[in-house]
C-alpha cells in the first residue's frame, strides 16, 4: 500500500509506513481496528465519507478497507507537505514541522524508519 502511494503521490514509503506504525500503535489500536484508519485523520466537517464518533468533540474518518486510509493520507500529506513531495525520507525528517501536536514527532519516525529498516521499501 505504502509502495503504490510512493509511486503515485511521490511521498516515501518508509514515511508513512512509520507514521501508521506511530499513529495506530502498529495496527493495534482501536481506530486502526474499527476504522481501517492507520493515521488518526479526523473527520472534519467537510469530510464526505463515513466517520467513527469517539465522543461530541472526536470524530475521525472511517475507511472500507487500509488502501483507502493509506491513499487518503497520501493526498492530505501531499496538500498539506507540497515542498516534501519526490523528496527522501532524511528530508522529510529534517524539515517537516508540525503534525500531531507532539514536538519530538518528525524524530520519533526517524529512528521507527531506522530501526525496522523502512527505507528499503523505498527502493523496491
Amino acid at each position: 500500500m505504502a509502495f503504490n502511494c510512493q509511486q503515485e503521490y511521490k511521498i516515501p514509503a518508509s514515511v508513512q509506513l512509520a507514521q501508521s506504525m506511530l499513529e495506530s500503535g502498529y495496527g493495534y489500536s482501536t481506530l486502526a481496528k474499527k476504522t481501517n484508519n492507520c493515521f488518526g485523520i479526523k473527520a472534519f466537517s467537510n469530510w464526505k465519507g463515513d466517520v467513527y464518533r469517539v465522543n461530541q468533540q472526536d470524530a475521525y474518518r472511517k475507511y472500507d478497507c487500509l488502501y483507502d486510509s493509506y491513499r487518503d493520507h497520501a493526498e492530505f500529506m501531499v496538500y498539506h507537505y507540497k515542498s516534501m513531495v519526490g523528496k527522501p525520507w532524511q528530508y522529510w525528517i529534517a524539515n517537516c514541522k508540525g503534525y500531531a501536536g507532539h514536538s519530538d514527532y518528525w524524530k520519533m519516525l526517524g529512528d521507527i524508519i531506522v530501526t525496522h529498516k523502512l527505507y528499503k521499501f523505498d527502493t523496491i
